[in-house]
């Protein structure tokens, strides 16, 4: 089956852009090259929220539970998130 104009040309720059060497980028840093500032507080964070978490479902309150849970993704996000503090 022929390849037509436009497949061709696009296939041509698919080769081109894969044979040619480009500049190495740069990583994104990760939370732990950030320092750990930001990620040990995130940890604080999130197992204070697990705590609460655990509480809620002893003492069966759901909204206590439904902080928890959120505190608790709060500080995940936080330990992951590559602004430093």
């Amino acid at each position: 089956m022929a390849l037509s104009d436009s497949e061709r040309k696009l296939l041509e720059e698919l080769e081109k852009s894969l044979g040619s060497p480009k500049r190495a980028t740069v990583a994104p840093q990760s939370a732990t090259e950030q320092g750990p500032r930001r990620m040990l507080l995130g940890l604080l964070v999130s197992v204070t929220g697990l705590g609460i978490l655990v509480f809620a479902a002893i003492e069966r309150a759901p909204l206590v539970g439904l902080a928890g849970f959120l505190i608790m993704g709060t500080g995940l996000v936080l330990a992951s998130s590559r602004r430093t503090l």
